[in-house]
């Protein structure tokens, strides 16, 4: 999903004011899977698709991916730093 959709995607569902500030990821359009619920409004990004990305798009092995995407995690944006999440499935 490009950039422009995200944002008119949040504001056509209002999780996303005008007045509102977001930051994106660059690359990781498709690895977004919402906005924080609180406010500063934050995205929300699927970690495990986010490595994905990165060796697909940076052409690096495993080992390579998470260490740049650790680094990229950890880049501090201010209060509107995107959140990385490691989604765990089939708990019980």
């Amino acid at each position: 999903m490009l950039r422009n959709k995200i944002i008119e995607e949040l504001m056509e569902r209002k999780l996303f004011n005008e007045e509102d500030y977001i930051v994106l990821a660059d690359g990781f359009e498709e690895a977004i899977i919402g906005v924080t619920a609180t406010k500063p409004i934050k995205a929300i990004y699927d970690y495990w698709m986010c490595l994905d990305i990165a060796m697909n798009d940076e052409d690096l092995n495993f080992d390579e991916a998470l260490d740049w995407l650790e680094d990229f995690v950890l880049e501090d944006l201010g209060e509107h730093s995107p959140i990385y999440i490691k989604k765990i499935n089939n708990i019980k």
